[in-house]
């Protein structure tokens, strides 16, 4: 009985291991409960600048936040079995060229009602919007380095953005950032 049982499963295990084995990725997918933690800081045109001034955005302001890996790796190109003695496409001997991706959306995250959760520095006189992004990146990404990227509108158009590149790295992920907006003109 304990022989059928174990020839059985050592079977069933066979059978799971052989079949659709080319699918089982092993790769490490990223850490999906990474949050980054921060707040947009800017100085309004007119009327913000000092302590005790008018609210820096108008009621419809909303303010995207997103975390980008701005050089993620290349699609795997690994060339395939040879076609046409040989030749890739019929054009050359040679494998197809890595395609780059371009940028890549880790995580991202909207604070709808920026009028409501902005308070004002008492010792600068900026204005802050706090804001809580949760996003999902390997070590690897984090390592060489992600991108911040904030963004305030209303009245139908992006008023503030961050022009200079804020980097999020795997030794600064836990702390507070704080990202220094630019007007648009």
């Amino acid at each position: 009985m304990r022989r059928i049982l174990l020839l059985s499963g050592c079977a069933a295990l066979a059978a799971f291991l052989g079949s659709g084995c080319k699918d089982i990725s092993l790769s490490d997918t990223g850490d999906s409960n990474r949050t980054l933690v921060g707040a947009a800081e800017f100085t309004p045109a007119s009327g913000g600048d000092a302590p005790g001034g008018s609210r820096g955005l108008p009621a419809d302001a909303s303010m995207q936040v997103r975390v980008v890996d701005e050089h993620p790796g290349s699609a795997d190109t690994a060339p395939g079995p040879a076609m046409n003695g040989g030749f890739y496409n019929g054009q050359s001997s040679a494998p197809p060229r890595a395609v780059s991706l371009g940028p890549q959306i880790l995580g991202e995250a909207v604070v709808a009602d920026a009028a409501a959760a902005v308070t004002q520095d008492p010792l600068t006189g900026s204005w802050q919007v706090p804001f809580k992004v949760p996003y999902t990146a390997t070590d690897e990404q984090l390592r060489r380095g992600l991108n911040i990227e904030v963004r305030i509108s209303y009245g139908g158009g992006v008023r503030y953005t961050n022009f200079n590149q804020y980097a999020l790295t795997f030794g600064d992920q836990t702390d507070t950032h704080v990202v220094r907006l630019e007007r648009m003109h």
